[in-house]
């Protein structure tokens, strides 16, 4: 999966259900991170986080609504990841 500053919420609550049902985190999940504080953040939960600046510039919002602006740029991160 993919996510940055706006949906790392989102992410990390979905996180935290991963560990109450336990759900082993290490071994089940990579995210791709839009950025470098992003990815620190995932990886204090145990996660697998990637970030490289030749993932280019992502969105750091979230978006406001399905298809607008920010959603469609992240979904085009999620599937341009090299």
């Amino acid at each position: 999966m993919a996510t940055n500053e706006g949906m790392l919420d989102l992410t990390l609550n979905l996180l935290c259900s991963m560990q109450r049902a336990h759900i082993p985190i290490e071994s089940t999940i990579l995210i791709f991170a839009s950025s470098p504080n992003v990815a620190e953040s995932l990886e204090k939960y145990g996660v697998h986080a990637i970030y490289h600046e030749s993932f280019g510039s992502s969105p750091s919002e979230a978006a406001k609504q399905y298809g607008d602006k920010t959603f469609s740029r992240m979904m085009f991160f999620k599937v341009s990841l090299p």
